[in-house]
């Protein structure tokens, strides 16, 4: 039978990376027309250097001239590329709060049985030794005619307590005589301990929520809007007027490409 809880948490990570991609593909639009208006910045203050038409003075004022038109060119583009950023952020964050009603599995009165079952179950795990009837409980939640928030979440707790509570026993007297059985023991509560954190590890997946990730991405482009700082990626930006700096100790050649 289908395993709904994996197939919910493939679902929920493929939501995510659609939506990063999205978003990363109109970022390396972005980036692919500043490098065509930073080629064709470089070309023009090459041509200015190497002129003979223009004194020191000259140079200095026409690439001034040259830098502000492409601080224009640059503005402009970002603010269109910000425009298509935010309102497509905005779109992805009311689609995944929508999508995470959609998924809330609340309890279903017809799985009443299922759940008694799960309880009874559950309230006979003590101990890490009982990870091989967890692991089977689990298995039985997830199947897709059992399945619920809620008992994904008993399961969750007794997974978690079980952990918590797995302190190994202290000998305070005499030194062990039989060295086998306590190796064999301690390799028994290894494999239980990885059983059960497998279990943890699967449903805290499945219960990841991407809101937080997505509003943080949402908050870097608005606030790299608010500055007029061009788009670099989800979470970085790019000062245009950092990329050139005026040597005024080099009047000869004042620019520096970059």
């Amino acid at each position: 039978m289908t395993n709904k809880l994996e197939n919910l948490t493939v679902e929920n990570e493929k939501f995510y990376e659609e939506c990063k991609n999205k978003l990363n593909k109109r970022l390396g639009v972005a980036k692919d027309e500043y490098l065509v208006l930073l080629e064709d910045f470089n070309n023009q203050v090459d041509y200015v250097n190497k002129s003979s038409e223009y004194t020191p003075e000259g140079k200095i004022n026409k690439n001034n001239e040259i830098l502000n038109r492409f601080i224009d060119k640059v503005s402009y583009a970002a603010l269109n590329h910000w425009e298509y950023l935010n309102n497509e952020i905005s779109i992805i964050l009311k689609e995944y709060k929508v999508k995470k009603l959609k998924k809330t599995n609340g309890l279903n009165t017809e799985i009443m049985p299922q759940l008694m079952y799960v309880t009874t179950m559950v309230s006979n795990i003590t101990s890490i030794n009982d990870a091989d009837l967890l692991e089977s409980v689990f298995d039985y939640i997830c199947l897709e005619n059992n399945f619920s928030d809620e008992m994904v979440n008993i399961v969750y707790l007794k997974a978690r307590n079980i952990i918590n509570n797995d302190i190994p026993s202290v000998d305070t007297g005499e030194e062990k005589t039989n060295k086998t059985v306590d190796v064999i023991e301690a390799s028994k509560r290894g494999r239980n301990r990885s059983k059960v954190n497998e279990i943890i590890n699967k449903i805290e997946k499945y219960k990841k929520d991407y809101l937080n990730e997505l509003e943080a991405i949402a908050n870097t482009f608005k606030l790299g809007a608010s500055r007029k700082q061009y788009p670099g990626s989800l979470h970085l930006n790019k000062d245009i007027k950092n990329d050139f700096t005026l040597m005024t100790n080099r009047m000869n050649n004042p620019w520096k490409r970059r």
